[in-house]
C-alpha cells in the first residue's frame, strides 16, 4: 500500500465517528468535482458505470435513459451494477432491477469490487438471463444474485 494510502489510514483510526463521516462526506464530494461519480450516493455504482465504460469502449448515457448506463458502437445497450465485497458480506446480489420483462437492456455488467475499490471481476449477462430470476412484489424489481449456477450458464460470460 503506497505511504499517501497508510498515512490516510492512520489518520481515520484517529478519527472520532463524527470526523470519519464528515471525511467521508468530503471524499465523495471529491469523487464527484473529478467526475470519478455522478451521483451522492455510495460511489460503488457510478465507479462501476465509469470502469465499464473506460475498458469496454462504451458510451455512458444520461440519467433520463431508464435502465440503460451505456452503449456500445454497434447499440447494444448496457445495464451496469456495481458490488462492494467485504470480509464481512460476500453477497453476490446485486441491487434492484426493474422492469425486466420489457426487456429495459440487453446486456447486465456486473462488476465485483474487492473492499478498496479494486474490480475483481466484471461479468456480462444477458437479459434472458436476468429475467429467469426471481421477481420481488415488495420491492417491485428483479433480485439477481450471480450464483455459481449462473456463472456457469453457457450465456454468461466473465470478461474480468
Amino acid at each position: 500500500m503506497p505511504d499517501r494510502l497508510l498515512a490516510l489510514e492512520r489518520l481515520l483510526r484517529d478519527m472520532d465517528d463524527d470526523e470519519v463521516a464528515k471525511a467521508w462526506a468530503r471524499c465523495m464530494r471529491t469523487l464527484r468535482v473529478r467526475e470519478l461519480v455522478r451521483t451522492a450516493n455510495t460511489p460503488v455504482g457510478d465507479y462501476a458505470e465509469r470502469i465499464c465504460c473506460e475498458r469496454f469502449n462504451l458510451e455512458r448515457k444520461a440519467f433520463a435513459e431508464k435502465s440503460i448506463d451505456a452503449v456500445d458502437a454497434t447499440g447494444v445497450r448496457y445495464q451496469i451494477k456495481g458490488r462492494r465485497l467485504t470480509p464481512e458480506n460476500r453477497s453476490r446480489q446485486l441491487s434492484a432491477i426493474r422492469d425486466v420483462e420489457q426487456d429495459p437492456f440487453d446486456i447486465l455488467l456486473a462488476v465485483f469490487f474487492d473492499e478498496d475499490l479494486n474490480v475483481e471481476e466484471i461479468w456480462s449477462i444477458p437479459c434472458e438471463v436476468v429475467k429467469e430470476a426471481s421477481f420481488v412484489t415488495r420491492t417491485n424489481s428483479t433480485r439477481f444474485v450471480l450464483t455459481q449456477a449462473k456463472q456457469n450458464d453457457p450465456r454468461v460470460r466473465r470478461l474480468v
